[in-house]
């Protein structure tokens, strides 16, 4: 009956004829499993890892299932018995005593059938490692057939060549046989010293080979030692049991020594409200969700003190998908925590001070609609009683006032009505401000003609070389955006009204997600280093006995516009006329 430690051994197929170097190997392994498995993987000797309690095989290399033919699957829950690799129980026997004598055996040759059940001749040599506190055996076998088939051949050419000087030279004693075939005979027997030579410096060079790559991974890990422990950013090997192992970066974050950092766990330096979400984290990498994860979670450092740090983690498996540890990295982040918390705060603050000043606002709005009501009632009350006694006076004393007298009536009655035609146009910003807009889809271009024929009567219009392009539909309120068309085809009627061959254009484009709208005339037009004055309250440009006005109608355009969320811009020169343009969102949401 075969012991499962037979099965073990005899499972093994990956070579390694130094079985000292390779357990430096295999203790360098552990500490960078990645290295162990490309190691491991592209090795092109047979290996193989064998539990020591039932034999059955845990990994198999690409090598071992070239040389025996068998794949990974087909080793899955079986041993070296099972799969009737070995052939020489005497030679297991040697194995088993090597390994319970020592834990290693080394370089023992002997027969192996593939899974054709062709036989080959392999050196083996086994070890006994610890993979995470479960004692495993680590096979290497290297396929010697060729080289045997060749020692065989040389050995019989050996022979022969023996055989053969043994027949030369007693048939020189006998025949005395010329100096020419004893040349012959020299040079054959150097023949066969340099092919001894050359399969020698092939051993050699095969054994060096060896040493390469031990030095190679030597230095790998201890390329990436230096690059963990000295990082600018703190990292740390995680375990699943939650032990950490942090590098220096990660120590003097929180304040502790190497020392005092040994076998600690995470959640003892995590913020205990920060635990449980941690833990969801953790399961969620555990069950595949995720192969990385970022997040922001605080710790607490030796003082007590919260740190605040960027934390990314990614689980390393190995080649059964078996949970290994979490690679780790911790960036502290505290500053800028505390600056958000300072913004946080200063928002707080903010939205304060908002509702305040609403409040306030509120209060000067209701105080506006109060003063709008005064001006409405209160002094158009007077208005128009001086314009009615002014009246009067023209009607019934007529014939007792000089054209002086006259003269002065008709000022004061002009002066009344354009007093009561300011506080209109007040009036009427004020309720631009206040008002609520009810937006729905506008025709603009049957609105534009709509309010020319309610500003210029057909006699105007017959004077006047007009033209109104299609206009693109817009969403505003219509009440409004009649007012912006009133006042704007006003003011091309007024300031143009001087010229002969009196001219004005209305058309309109698309363009960049809003609908511009414009008039153009050919006017008095204005200098343009004073275009930015044109839509203050009570700016003019032109002199009152030029052109009337109270100053106030491109200020009610430019507020209603911009409460719609577009632009108001003009653009002229003295007496080559102005176009005025303004913009409105394709579609208000």
């Amino acid at each position: 009956m075969q012991s499962k430690v037979d099965d073990e051994i005899i499972g093994a197929t990956p070579p390694a004829f130094n079985i000292t170097e390779q357990n430096c190997v295999i203790a360098a392994l552990k500490k960078s499993e990645e290295r162990f498995r490309k190691a491991f993987a592209t090795n092109p000797d047979a290996m193989t890892i064998n539990r020591l309690g039932d034999g059955m095989f845990v990994s198999i290399n690409e090598g071992f299932t070239k040389i025996t033919g068998y794949t990974e699957e087909e080793t899955k829950a079986k041993t070296s018995f099972e799969l009737n690799i070995w052939t020489s129980s005497s030679q297991r026997d040697s194995i088993i005593k090597g390994l319970k004598a020592g834990g290693t055996f080394q370089n023992m040759e002997g027969k192996f059938r593939k899974k054709d059940g062709s036989l080959r001749d392999g050196m083996i040599s086994a070890t006994i490692i610890d993979l995470e506190g479960v004692p495993h055996i680590l096979s290497i076998t290297r396929d010697i057939t060729e080289r045997k088939i060749a020692e065989q051949e040389l050995e019989e050419r050996t022979k022969e060549l023996q055989k053969e000087l043994e027949e030369r030279n007693l048939a020189e004693k006998e025949l005395k046989k010329s100096h020419k075939q004893l040349e012959v005979s020299k040079l054959a027997t150097l023949n066969l010293l340099d092919e001894i030579r050359d399969e020698m410096n092939q051993r050699q060079h095969a054994e060096e080979l060896s040493r390469r790559r031990s030095e190679e991974l030597r230095i790998s890990e201890e390329k990436f030692k230096n690059v963990f422990e000295y990082a600018s950013v703190g990292k740390s090997l995680t375990m699943i049991d939650g032990t950490v192992h942090p590098n220096k970066a990660f120590c003097q974050l929180l304040g502790y020594t190497k020392k005092e950092m040994k076998n600690i766990n995470w959640r003892a330096l995590t913020y205990p409200e920060d635990i449980i979400k941690n833990e969801e984290i953790i399961n969620s990498i555990l069950r595949g969700d995720n192969k990385s994860v970022r997040w922001e979670k605080r710790f607490l450092n030796k003082s007590g003190e919260i740190i605040w740090v960027d934390i990314s983690t990614t689980l390393q498996r190995d080649l059964n998908d078996k949970p290994l540890f979490f690679i780790t990295t911790v960036v502290d982040i505290t500053k800028k925590k505390r600056s958000e918390e300072k913004i946080i705060q200063l928002n707080a603050e903010l939205e304060q001070r908002v509702i305040e000043r609403t409040s306030q606002l509120e209060a000067a709005n209701k105080e506006l609609q109060a003063f709008a009501y005064s001006v409405s009632h209160d002094l158009r009350t007077p208005l128009r009683a001086i314009d009615g006694f002014s009246k009067f006076l023209l009607e019934d004393y007529e014939s007792k006032l000089d054209s002086e007298g006259k003269k002065l009536l008709g000022l004061i009655r002009s002066s009344t009505l354009k007093m009561d035609k300011l506080i209109t146009d007040i009036l009427s910003l004020s309720k631009v401000t206040r008002a609520d807009h009810k937006v729905s889809k506008v025709d603009m271009r049957m609105m534009a003609i709509s309010m020319l024929n309610e500003v210029a009567s057909p006699e105007v219009q017959e004077k006047i070389s007009l033209k109104i392009d299609a206009l693109p539909e817009s969403y505003a309120d219509p009440a409004f955006i009649k007012q912006v068309w009133i006042n704007l085809i006003s003011n091309a009627l007024k300031f143009s009204s001087l010229r002969k061959g009196q001219e004005i254009k209305i058309g309109g484009y698309t363009q960049e997600g809003f609908n511009v709208y414009y008039i153009s005339d050919n006017g008095v037009g204005f200098n343009p280093e004073y275009a930015h004055k044109l839509f203050g309250v009570f700016q003019r440009l032109h002199k009152e006995d030029e052109f009337e006005g109270t100053g106030v109608g491109l200020a009610i355009v430019q507020r209603i516009i911009h409460r719609h969320g577009g632009k108001v811009w003009a653009e002229g020169r003295e007496g080559e006329g102005a176009t005025f343009y303004f913009s409105l969102p394709v579609k208000i949401k």
